[in-house]
């Protein structure tokens, strides 16, 4: 087994044992603080499957991260932290509920105007931190943080201002019109055909960042910016276009949300969708095909994380609690860094006596 290959494996194995250690501390702190222990366990762990309705919950909640996933994934992959999935996803889904009530449309144009929008225009404010990164080297991570905010508070005063229902007794846009809904795909949920939306896009960027010379530019970036720079990449070119396409993602989740699960724009504060998105691409190794996986793990403990809060008297609050210890143990170099070291030198010595053994 090659070095690399070695490295991909022992990722896999540390990052399920980071979830492994995580889930054994979350029901070890459950068992302290429940009444009823076992019966809140079984809720997180069966919960999500028990009902049709219920399973349909984990499916919803996986739409919108998946697409925010997939954005963490091509905005990292030049090696920059921008975090500017989470207002990206407020903002799609306010741009896709203004343009649903106002264009006129119905029907498939109505749909793809929205989507459209929400993706073009997150797309293009993603470029903004960016550039001000490359032009003025100004902190990536600090100028897409505040972003979400300006996002935040620019949406809220398009809501209360520009598309608010004044006839309904809640901060509410009006109703979006039937046409512009995406229609249901199973009976008794609210699994909508957002879901072959969230398809297209993983294979779509998995094509783009593992089997083009588009992704394979923005990886050479990520590992090696001043190689990539004498070997004639655009570097300016490809993190600008990382930035638009991680933006772009985020704005169709956001609007997938909305024109799926809502009849009205209402969110009041950011939905959480691009931390979570985070999070995902984390566990994924920022490889966007193993993002289906690592998005629909954190759909299950959320979801089951609900039900056990709904039948026990354990709160919701308790993935937080499994979330924050997974990242910790994802993200520490030092976990487990002396056995992958080992396993290196012992992989190199094998390789060593092959050669060896055969001129014997």
């Amino acid at each position: 087994m090659s070095n690399k290959k070695l490295l991909q494996f022992f990722g896999v194995i540390k990052t399920m044992l980071a979830i492994l250690i995580a889930m054994v501390l979350a029901f070890l702190f459950i068992m302290m603080v429940s009444k009823e222990p076992l019966a809140a366990i079984k809720s997180f762990l069966t919960g999500p499957f028990s009902t049709v309705r219920r399973f349909g919950n984990l499916i919803e909640y996986f739409i919108p991260v998946c697409f925010t996933a997939l954005g963490v994934c091509v905005m990292f992959s030049v090696g920059m932290s921008s975090v500017i999935g989470e207002g990206s996803v407020f903002f799609g889904g306010l741009l896709a509920a203004w343009v649903a009530i106002s264009s006129g449309f119905t029907g498939m144009p109505a749909k793809l105007s929205s989507f459209l929008v929400a993706g073009a225009v997150c797309g293009v404010v993603a470029m903004i931190p960016m550039y001000l990164k490359l032009k003025f080297d100004a902190d990536l991570f600090v100028g897409s943080l505040m972003l979400n905010y300006v996002l935040l508070y620019l949406g809220l005063y398009i809501l209360n201002y520009v598309i608010r229902d004044p006839d309904v007794g809640m901060t509410a846009s009006y109703a979006i019109p039937s046409g512009a809904v995406l229609g249901t795909l199973f009976k008794g949920t609210k699994v909508t055909s957002a879901l072959i939306l969230a398809i297209v896009a993983m294979v779509l960027v998995y094509v783009l960042m593992d089997k083009t010379h588009i992704g394979y530019k923005m990886r050479l970036i990520g590992s090696n910016m001043k190689f990539a720079k004498y070997s004639g990449v655009n570097i300016f070119a490809m993190c600008m276009l990382s930035s638009f396409l991680g933006g772009f993602l985020s704005g169709v989740g956001g609007a997938a949300e909305i024109l799926g699960r809502h009849n009205r724009f209402q969110w009041m504060a950011l939905p959480g969708f691009g931390w979570d998105g985070i999070l995902i691409a984390t566990i994924a190794g920022f490889k966007p095909k193993f993002v289906p996986i690592a998005a629909l793990f954190i759909a299950y403990i959320k979801t089951g994380a609900d039900i056990m809060n709904r039948t026990s008297d354990v709160a919701s609050e308790l993935v937080v609690v499994i979330q924050a210890f997974m990242i910790l143990l994802i993200a520490a170099k030092g976990f487990l860094a002396g056995t992958q070291q080992k396993l290196i030198v012992k992989n190199i010595k094998a390789a060593a006596a092959q050669p060896a053994e055969s001129e014997a």
